[in-house]
């Protein structure tokens, strides 16, 4: 998950096994795993502190720990042990009641997540870019509506490289769980009234399995997100909680099912069996932190690993060795019982720091993480315990309240694309990039998006993207032709040429202008590629102009093969532009880092600089062979002093949307230093 980026599952009420069912011909256990029945469990608490440490060191750096997210897992199969406990133990006394359940669930979740929520919001505003507050709040209102897995699932690989950009990514578990949480007491207590408690269970969980196994092959984002595919392993737990409240002690019924014996005589064979249990268990979770990664095929047959290891923990009980030694020493039961805002902490401070300072320092790093570790501890001690013993209806209604203000003001947020009026005249200046690009002989169709630039999988382009006005007849026809690098100069050809040119543009994200180029992610490219070239061949323009970000193109000298494709038509002219100045960060969010500490500059020295180089020379050299004319941005973009991503102090006139996407008065800029004398007719 760069994985990667996941939520503790909400803290259910105090481990507690209940007394086997009485009536139903089942026969009370005389050793109920050395427990009485009813008392708390630490080594869950201690399970719980494996399973957050785990998903902090993956989310810390993935390396560490390779396998760290299937913390969740673990998770998931506590969260399906416990509240299936809680229900089976009340539906056996007759006290069940769904408002009851709902309302504890609510007390247990509802304080630490608003919490975190709202600090989100209010770091948010200060330190994200309208686009970024603008989908914070869209995640806030997810997170509050217990829908974010849902909401991820359209739109974020977890194993991406954007993920980092996400400080709510890790909710997608919380929204399972809670989805779980809303179905399954209904559903168990259904289950009660009948003969057949187990083999629906079974069946469900199977159906469940079967579905993750066939997604994680074909549609992993599906397989990762969906509640059905997550099903069984809450359902592991809850199998572990019905054998538990039926039989007491699991280890004995391992030994009834493989061999003859296991009463009272047979204690030494059921700790024997207890310890070995314990020992597999957690075997089993060791080799998933150990052997997977985010390339594994996830969940699948994979997810068995840290499930099943899990259910064997719980199942050898509190008198196994690995239980009441290392899982109950009161250092990893502390960490247990912070687990929870622990989980909802660390992730959106590590993932505000990585947005804000990218290049943050393993010190600073920890340093923020020790900060996760405070807020836990203050939460747990101040917030969580507190609610939890505050009696009466009144703290509910005030807890259900918060949280759909939580969810009104994340949908304002989006409503309002993330307030780009906010801060004085520079702050706003540098949102207005951020949002959009601002810029009287501009449109969006011009720019990044829009009718000519394509986004997603179309194999074509409109006929209003090549074919020139009804009974225009202008001296010079230009085709603008690559990527998204290619669209963002369609404002400096347009500022340069007027009305005397028409200008016809083919552009689509992601598609360089290479002939049959072939893009994992964009099968669609070669395609487009082709339906320009044909158009091309059809209207017989004045000028093609080529431009892509050729760094992110490994195969970029192939553009030869489209610059002998233009010449055999007998193109007069062929422009191909060179590299743009790229950033490790967006260039607004560069700007407002230097506003917080002084003034905005107007050059910044961009990464990957020699790379840039060494393309343009590539290209410069393919563009001679061709017969084609070379601009290199780069020269009227930097100097030694950095590369112009203001045209005057206060960040006003910025160059650069993004990391790398001109702004119009950025194209503008450089086509009128370079640009004039190539393409004017």
């Amino acid at each position: 998950m760069t994985a990667s980026p996941l939520l503790a599952p909400a803290p259910p009420d105090r481990v507690r096994q209940s007394p086997p069912p009485r009536g139903e011909g089942v026969s009370r256990p005389r050793d109920s795993s050395g427990t009485p029945h009813g008392e708390y469990r630490p080594d869950i608490d201690g399970l719980r502190a494996v399973a957050v440490l785990a998903v902090v060191a993956y989310h810390t750096k993935a390396w560490v720990l390779p396998g760290g997210f299937v913390g969740v897992d673990v998770f998931f199969v506590i969260s399906g042990f416990l509240i299936s406990g809680i229900i089976l133990q009340r539906l056996q006394k007759g006290t069940f009641s769904i408002a009851d359940f709902y309302a504890r669930r609510i007390r247990r979740i509802f304080p630490a997540l608003s919490l975190v929520l709202v600090t989100c919001l209010a770091v948010g505003w200060f330190v994200l870019l309208p686009g970024e507050l603008a989908d914070l709040g869209g995640d806030v209102a997810a997170g509050a509506g217990f829908v974010s897995n849902i909401r991820f699932w359209t739109q974020t690989n977890y194993f991406g490289p954007d993920v980092d950009a996400k400080p709510l990514l890790h909710l997608w578990s919380l929204g399972i769980e809670e989805q779980y949480y809303l179905l399954w007491p209904l559903a168990l207590a259904f289950l009660w009234r009948g003969s057949h408690r187990v083999a629906p269970m079974v069946g469900l969980m199977v159906v469940s399995f079967a579905i993750s196994l066939t997604l994680s092959f074909t549609d992993a984002r599906s397989a990762f997100y969906l509640p059905v595919t997550r099903l069984w392993e809450l359902l592991l737990g809850s199998l572990v909680a019905y054998a538990v409240f039926a039989h007491g002690d699991p280890a004995r019924l391992v030994l009834r099912l493989t061999t003859r014996g296991g009463g009272d005589a047979d204690a030494m064979r059921i700790a024997h069996t207890r310890d070995a249990m314990a020992w597999i268990g957690l075997s089993l979770i060791a080799l998933a932190l150990a052997l997977l990664r985010t390339t594994s095929v996830f969940p699948g047959a994979w997810a068995l690993l840290p499930t099943v290891g899990t259910a064997l923990l719980i199942s050898a009980g509190p008198k196994a060795w690995v239980n009441r030694t290392i899982l109950s020493h009161p250092a990893v039961v502390g960490i247990g019982l912070i687990s929870y805002p622990l989980y909802l902490w660390h992730w959106p401070v590590l993932a505000l720091i990585r947005i804000h300072y990218p290049d943050v320092s393993y010190v600073a790093k920890g340093g923020a993480l020790l900060g996760a570790f405070v807020a836990a501890y203050l939460t747990y001690r101040l917030l969580e315990r507190w609610v939890r013993h505050t009696i009466g209806t009144r703290i509910v209604v005030a807890l259900c309240t918060v949280q759909a203000m939580l969810l009104a003001a994340g949908l304002v947020l989006v409503w309002k694309a993330g307030f780009p009026a906010r801060g004085d005249a520079v702050h706003r200046r540098i949102y207005a990039v951020d949002i959009h690009a601002t810029d009287a002989d501009a449109t969006p169709s011009d720019t990044i998006a829009g009718l000519c630039m394509i986004m997603w999988d179309e194999r074509a382009f409109d006929p209003r993207c090549y074919t020139p006005p009804s009974g225009a007849n202008p001296p010079q026809h230009v085709v603008l032709w690559g990527d998204s690098f290619a669209a963002h100069w369609r404002p400096g050809l347009k500022r340069i040429l007027g009305d005397s040119t028409t200008i016809s543009q083919m552009t689509s994200a992601g598609c360089a202008p290479i002939l049959d180029y072939v893009e994992a992610a964009r099968p669609n490219c070669a395609v487009l590629n082709r339906f320009a070239l044909a158009r091309i061949a059809e209207r017989m323009p004045d000028v093609v102009v080529l431009s892509g970000r050729w760094s992110s193109y490994p195969a970029h000298p192939q553009v030869s093969k489209t610059l002998d494709a233009l010449k055999a038509l007998g193109i007069p002219r062929v422009i191909l532009i060179g590299s743009s100045a790229q950033y490790h960060q967006p260039v607004p969010r560069l700007l407002l880092m230097a506003l917080s500490s002084g003034a905005a500059p107007t050059r910044m020295h961009p990464h990957m600089m020699p790379k840039l180089r060494e393309v343009d020379s590539t290209l410069r050299a393919v563009a001679a062979r061709g017969g084609a004319s070379f601009i290199a941005p780069l020269d009227a973009q930097c100097t030694a002093l950095g590369c112009l991503v203001a045209l005057d102090t206060g960040a006003v006139g910025i160059t650069t949307r993004d990391d790398g996407h001109l702004t119009p008065a950025g194209a503008i800029h450089i086509a009128e230093r370079l640009f004039t004398p190539v393409l004017r007719p």
